[in-house]
């Protein structure tokens, strides 16, 4: 329960809901009955807490026999573990035992007291103790995949489920436990199959259809993952995951004010899942009719609720001497495989040794790019599933003077720990395109030209901090193919492109587009985003281009490729990339320039519409910046119309970036170190 106390009431929410599908009850009821203790009449932990109070006792259900205990020693036992008093029905259980040694019920109630207790070898032997003595307990081959699968044996624990599913062919929730499996394993078919016949078997089981939903979704199935989502909220219409999922999946359709209207709907139901916010924060970016202004007052908002909910204590330890050595930390769940690490990784090669460097990982699968990283610090810490209080206690005994936060609104981001103050320093930088909306995030990381100055300070909760030249330092990865031949001097037309995310585009690019389409006879508009693996969102995006005169077969769509070797390689195929807007391109600019690629970008007011300003301005071709629609489309015919000159351009693009303040790593971290050392002198005095 102390545990439970140290969470928000939406995070032990969540976390219940993880345990759930982990197969770790008694931990779900525990968190849910905390939450009880805090908000009587909370809705979500009243149903939760009696939809798994009435499957232990569907747990339960073996007739009590001589080889059993009595009905009052059996309700006890129940009773204490309701009540999450784990160690105590463990010593109940063993004492039982001894006098009803083969009892299945005793042994089953065993085995879900030591996965309590995160005993979970224990756990297992106890329900193959159970098995062995009647080999058609189905309830102990389910638990017993539970255990499997929570210790990440997932192909015994598909086994396990399998064994109760052929006892039983109408087992629900051994069907439903298999379908987790299979999705953690990665056999998202297999995981559909196991749902849809969970949903066969009981149609208004409203966690299958949400769950067959986030397997479409992955699958990029986008309209029949809004279906189940859809369905799922029919079932339960305050299911707020649901209406998050959804939302989700509407901004991938590029279904915005819909996505929006979504997200709002789980606020209403849910007013303080920061999770939600965050997605709601992010999603208003892409929308081109919301001003900055409606925008920073979502933050606002956001930033002033989270910051209520946590007890802020500004006492430090740190010791006030202006010139020692730093200690900063880096909070990010993009140390892997991802746009945040291209920009971050440099920075953490090149920090000095005045400065003594902490990473603290919420990556949830590390892969090659965090292990290249995990080598460049000095201290590593893994922060995954511990509670913003956990993490925030650990950053304190730390001693941490500039804490960093590296994802702002995006995916699995840690904003709320900044809420705690955990450094006297706190400074958001990269992976999101403003505020925070936190009072107590100090200062925000930009350049004159994404935050002119004068202009956006009244858009931010934090200081603003303009490091010289630029707010990005770019590496590419490795074994990039070179720069090749323009395209269009071996085909003879020209192919426009864009590689920023489908939900970046909107009407109005599309009718900017079709409009330089149409004046460059012949050309082509490469279009590449991973959700362009749906047929649906295909036919959607060809139709805008067809009312518009452009003919289907100049509309090329290309989904996710194989690798990114693959993904640089496409490249290849343009001649001229075209920006989105208002949300900018930041990685697919920086690298189509690198790979000879020029980028026409579309000047805005706000930082998201800025970034391609900034970026072009460091590589010299403010020429290729429109300040108006028809400047835009003015520039990109022009590119088009001198074929020589481009190709010209294409093979200066990658010396030009190589030598540009976006590469000269040493140069750029030095400017930051000098900006973090300006800062913790402030602090001192």
């Amino acid at each position: 329960m102390a545990e439970a106390r140290r969470l928000t009431i939406d995070q032990a929410i969540d976390f219940a809901q993880k345990e759930v599908n982990r197969g770790n009850v008694s931990k779900a009821i525990q968190l849910y009955q905390a939450v009880l203790q805090y908000q009587p009449n909370h809705s979500v932990a009243k149903d939760g807490l009696k939809t798994l109070q009435e499957k232990l006792a569907g747990n339960q259900s073996v007739q009590v026999t001589s080889k059993n205990c009595s009905q009052d020693e059996l309700n006890t036992l129940i009773n204490l573990y309701q009540s999450g008093q784990m160690v105590k029905v463990e010593k109940s259980c063993r004492e039982l035992l001894h006098a009803y040694p083969q009892s299945l019920i005793i042994y089953n109630i065993l085995g879900l007291s030591l996965q309590g207790q995160g005993k979970l070898k224990e756990a297992l032997q106890t329900y193959n103790q159970a098995i062995r003595l009647n080999s058609k307990y189905v309830e102990a081959y389910n638990n017993r995949g539970n255990t499997l699968k929570q210790l990440g044996k997932l192909e015994e624990a598909v086994q396990s489920f399998n064994q109760a599913i052929q006892l039983k062919p109408d087992y629900i929730e051994a069907y439903y436990n298999q379908g987790i499996a299979f999705r953690q394993q990665g056999e998202l078919e297999n995981a559909v199959k196991s749902f849809k016949k969970a949903i066969q078997l009981k149609p208004d089981f409203e966690q299958t259809h949400y769950n067959r939903g986030n397997i479409l979704q992955k699958q990029i199935k986008l309209k029949e993952a809004i279906e189940s989502y859809d369905k799922a909220i029919e079932l339960k219409s305050d299911y707020v995951e649901a209406y998050n999922n959804r939302g989700k999946t509407l901004r991938d359709l590029g279904r915005l004010d819909e996505s929006i209207m979504s997200f709002e709907q789980a606020l209403v139901l849910r007013p303080n899942f920061s999770e939600v916010h965050s997605n709601l924060l992010l999603a208003s970016h892409y929308h081109p009719k919301l001003s900055s202004e409606a925008i920073f007052k979502k933050h606002i908002a956001w930033g002033e609720s989270n910051v209520v909910q946590n007890k802020i204590n500004e006492s430090y330890k740190n010791d006030k001497t202006p010139e020692r050595r730093l200690k900063v930390g880096y909070i990010s769940p993009d140390f892997r495989t991802h746009s945040v690490a291209y920009f971050i990784e440099p920075i953490l090669a090149h920090h000095d040794e005045t400065f003594e460097i902490y990473c603290y990982s919420a990556v949830n699968r590390p892969d090659e790019t965090t292990k290249r990283i995990e080598r460049l610090v000095t201290h590593w810490v893994s922060i995954i599933g511990k509670s913003d209080e956990e993490v925030a206690t650990r950053i304190r005994d730390d001693r941490i003077d500039i804490l960093v936060d590296l994802a702002g609104h995006t995916a699995k981001n840690r904003l709320l720990l900044f809420a705690h103050k955990a450094a006297p320093i706190q400074v958001t930088y990269l992976g999101y395109p403003n505020t925070t909306g936190l009072p107590t995030m100090d200062y925000r990381l930009t350049d004159d030209y994404a935050d002119p100055s004068g202009k956006t300070e009244k858009l931010h909760t934090e200081k603003l901090i303009r490091l010289s030249s630029t707010a990005w330092c770019y590496r590419p990865p490795k074994k990039i193919p070179e720069v090749k031949e323009y395209p269009a001097k071996v085909k003879g037309i020209v192919t426009f492109g864009s590689f920023n995310a489908s939900y970046k585009l909107n009407d109005k690019v599309y009718e900017l587009w079709a409009k330089i389409l149409s004046r460059v006879k012949d050309s082509r508009l490469l279009l590449k985003s991973t959700n362009f693996a749906d047929e649906g969102l295909k036919t959607q995006i060809t139709e805008k281009f067809l009312k518009q005169g452009i003919e289907r077969d100049r509309i090329i769509l290309q989904g996710k490729v194989a690798s990114h070797k693959a993904h640089m390689g496409y490249y290849h195929k343009i001649d001229i990339a075209l920006d989105s807007f208002p949300y900018h391109g930041t990685t697919t600019t920086c690298e189509a320039l690198y790979m000879g690629v020029p980028v026409v970008s579309l000047e805005g007011e706000d930082h998201r519409s800025r970034v391609g300003v900034s970026l072009l301005n460091q590589v010299k071709l403010q020429r290729l910046i429109a300040k108006t629609e028809e400047e835009y489309i003015e520039i990109a015919c022009s590119l088009a119309s001198d074929l020589e000159a481009l190709g010209k351009l294409r093979k200066s693009l990658r010396p030009c970036m190589e030598k540009s303040p976006l590469m000269d790593e040493t140069k750029f971290t030095h400017g930051l170190e000098k900006a973090y050392r300006e800062m913790w002198q402030k602090w001192c005095n």
